[in-house]
């Protein structure tokens, strides 16, 4: 199946646990959502943030909201979203395929 957003949760936990600089758990976080992203885009053209997060926490769903977000500002995805409520769909954008060691 691959990795889960349970799996991340519990990573992140025990992250925080070990880390005392805030700017390496944002980058470590970043770099965890954007190999679960990739991983899930693997032969996809877009995917719905719904598909992402599954019955997820609403933490959980809210710390994949926040970086994605975050990949979107950094030009690494294009996420659209066609009215209120509707579905948040996910395509990856040129620079993906690049990592985040380019940004």
């Amino acid at each position: 199946h691959g990795p889960t957003l349970e799996d991340e949760e519990e990573e992140e936990e025990e992250e925080e646990e070990g880390h005392s600089s805030a700017d390496g758990k944002a980058a470590d976080r970043l770099k965890r959502m954007y190999n679960f992203l990739k991983q899930k885009m693997t032969g996809k053209t877009e995917i719905t943030f719904k598909d992402l997060v599954g019955k997820a926490s609403r933490k959980a769903a809210a710390g994949v909201f926040h970086e994605i977000l975050v990949l979107k500002t950094r030009g690494m995805i294009k996420a659209t979203q066609d009215k209120p409520y509707g579905a948040i769909e996910i395509c990856k954008a040129k620079s993906f395929n690049k990592g985040l060691s380019s940004q």
